[in-house]
């Protein structure tokens, strides 16, 4: 029986492993791909009338009011020269473009390449969708295009990073997250180990406007818990108070109107039909 020299079999272990490592990237790759499709998390029309007249690549275009950035890129399409079997056999010259255009992130250290889709013009884009929590994390997105294996930044980004290597990584800013929290009332723990919580309301309106808080925690007055306007932010105002654990009801008044909490989603209603916002304090 022939032995098969040592030398071959590690060769032949180490192409397993290599063969392994890069397919279970590919795997990742393809797995986050999935999560994270090109086009926008809603596709709207304005969407489509956007993708179907992209023209040219743009430098990222930042909806703020969606939390999403538009990521652009043309290739230079150069002229390659093609012959058809056709008619005479006549030299002819064709556009030809890169065959795959993906996007890379620096805060996932552009381990994860996700493709960009191509409109009907040619143009490669991608929609990058972001909260308010990475918003207060990164406020800046650092991100690298992979042009048919090439790595290189977006030529229509000026924001560019250098590295001491030579290298450049595009750069755009994120938008500073809203004073206005996303939902509300927030809880915090109260101070000392009291039992309950401290409750923070927060109403958005015009400036100067003489704004109270009622709720079954003051026996509904109208006027005993006044909120106070923010002197950095006009139009936004405060009031905190403790609750000890329990459900509780409460409605904004502002010029002898009541109104609901537009942060919160949850709602109640009593015997009378009256609509009233709701929360709960735990133990």
């Amino acid at each position: 029986m022939q032995r098969v020299p040592r030398r071959f079999t590690y060769q032949f272990l180490f192409t397993l492993l290599f063969l392994g490592f890069f397919g279970s990237l590919f795997a990742q790759t393809a797995e986050n791909s999935v999560l994270r499709p090109a086009l926008p998390r809603e596709l709207t029309l304005n969407d489509h009338m956007f993708i179907l007249d992209l023209q040219d690549s743009v430098a990222p275009r930042v909806l703020e009011d969606r939390k999403e950035i538009v990521f652009t890129y043309r290739p230079d399409v150069g002229a390659t020269l093609i012959r058809d079997q056709g008619y005479q056999n006549q030299p002819n010259m064709s556009p030809r473009g890169p065959g795959r255009v993906s996007i890379a992130f620096g805060h996932e250290q552009f381990r994860i390449l996700y493709p960009m889709d191509r409109s009907p013009n040619g143009v490669f884009f991608f929609y990058f969708d972001y909260n308010r929590s990475f918003q207060e994390q990164f406020r800046v997105l650092e991100y690298r295009f992979i042009v048919d294996g090439v790595w290189m930044e977006d030529p229509r980004n000026p924001s560019v990073r250098s590295l001491l290597s030579g290298l450049g990584i595009s750069q755009v800013a994120l938008p500073a997250p809203s004073v206005l929290p996303e939902t509300a009332p927030l809880l915090t723990p109260a101070a000392n180990g009291i039992p309950g919580r401290t409750v923070r309301f927060v109403y958005e309106t015009l400036p100067g406007q003489a704004l109270y808080l009622s709720g079954s925690f003051n026996a509904w007055d109208p006027y005993l818990y006044r909120m106070r306007e923010r002197a950095d932010t006009p139009g936004l105002y405060e009031l905190t108070i403790h609750l000890p654990p329990g459900e509780y009801h409460y409605q904004f008044t502002a010029n002898g109107r009541r109104t609901l909490d537009p942060l919160n989603g949850m709602f109640g209603t009593d015997r009378n039909g009256v609509v009233y916002s709701r929360f709960m304090v735990p133990q």
